[in-house]
């Protein structure tokens, strides 16, 4: 036990002690909470720095700081950023540290936190539940916001928050896995019990799985990891939320929007394909022609990663070629008045609930 909270103060010294040049600048702080560094993580933190740099808040120059091959949480850690204060804070998926980390990304008293996934999005609600005057808070990568209790419908929610809806066709993930093998006959999911979204996507796969294929076990959507599996069938829009919330944070801080008035947004899906080769040479597994053909990623021999679609490298491409204002700014803006919440909307939505 005395490893752990000696772990833990060390990580907070690490956290807090940078912050605090940064107390008496007036520029908008943003705090981004993070349970663990992975791909969705990187995507998502993607789209939201390349929207705040289109808006000013990061510039050329500090956007460039970012090392090839690192992630920009790595890469802007620390700087010195002239129209905005940003901090990352993140557990490594550490239970027992990431309530500390949550109090250390509130002790920078930022004017918004920006939550990736269902438990750092919980952590800070909790967090920021009973404050007279919390933080705007904005989440992304959270499967359902509505079975994870964030939210009751797109308008019904805390007053300081939203964010973004991820949408998971598992019925077409399943006919995936029939592709590699015809003959499977049950699917064993590993899932966190700790995520309410996954009760949602059990009863998804379960629905799916009633055209010939039982399910026995409670599941969630794929994942973008390059390690651990044959086959990755992932949501991969996760640039787009990062850029959704990008557009949310710089209009309440230029004064165009109440987050009160501000409804959650859903995002299309647009499924990708992951085949490991390292992972089916190592255990002789031969991969079905169909699941190469529709790989849009292949890991290959030596862990090297081989984009093979249009679509995934224009994503990619997103990634390292963020828009200007000029070039974007009336989307931004259609997007934004496509998730205003009116009176009407949010009678509407209270009375679906009570029907």
């Amino acid at each position: 036990m005395s490893r752990i909270l000696a772990a833990i103060c060390v990580l907070l010294l690490h956290i807090v002690a940078p912050l605090a040049a940064a107390q008496a600048d007036v520029k908008p702080t943003i705090a981004i909470v993070q349970f663990g560094e992975n791909a969705v993580s990187s995507f998502v933190v993607a789209g939201v720095v390349n929207t705040l740099y289109g808006y000013g808040y990061i510039q050329a120059e500090e956007l460039g700081q970012a090392e090839p091959g690192h992630p920009l949480s790595e890469s802007l850690e620390g700087a010195a950023l002239e129209n905005l204060n940003l901090h990352f804070f993140n557990s490594d998926y550490d239970f027992a540290a990431l309530q500390f980390v949550v109090d250390g990304a509130l002790d920078s008293e930022p004017d918004i936190v920006i939550a990736f996934e269902e438990i750092a999005t919980l952590s800070v609600l909790n967090a920021t539940a009973n404050m007279e005057e919390p933080p705007v808070v904005l989440f992304a990568a959270v499967p359902n916001p509505y079975s994870a209790g964030i939210a009751d419908a797109s308008c019904l929610k805390p007053a300081h928050v939203t964010g973004t809806h991820s949408v998971v066709p598992y019925d077409q993930i399943l006919p995936m896995y029939l592709a590699q093998n015809p003959e499977l006959q049950s699917i064993g999911v590993i899932f966190s019990s700790n995520e309410g979204s996954s009760r949602d996507a059990a009863e998804q796969i379960a629905a799916a799985g009633e055209a010939g294929v039982p399910v026995f076990t409670i599941g969630m959507d794929g994942s973008l990891y390059r390690q651990g599996a044959l086959i990755g069938i992932s949501f991969n829009q996760w640039y787009d939320q990062g850029g959704n919330l990008g557009r949310i944070a710089a209009a309440w801080l230029d004064g165009q929007i109440d987050i009160a008035e501000t409804g959650i947004s859903t995002v299309n899906p647009m499924l990708g394909y992951t085949v490991n080769e390292v992972y089916a040479n190592q255990w002789g597994i031969e991969l079905a022609p169909e699941i190469m053909e529709a790989a849009d990623v292949r890991i290959a021999e030596g862990g090297r990663m081989q984009i093979q679609t249009p679509r995934v490298m224009q994503v990619f491409g997103q990634m390292m070629s963020p828009q200007p204002l000029e070039a974007r700014q009336a989307a931004d803006q259609a997007f934004i008045e496509s998730i205003r919440c009116t009176a009407e909307m949010i009678a509407e939505q209270q009375a679906e609930l009570e029907g």
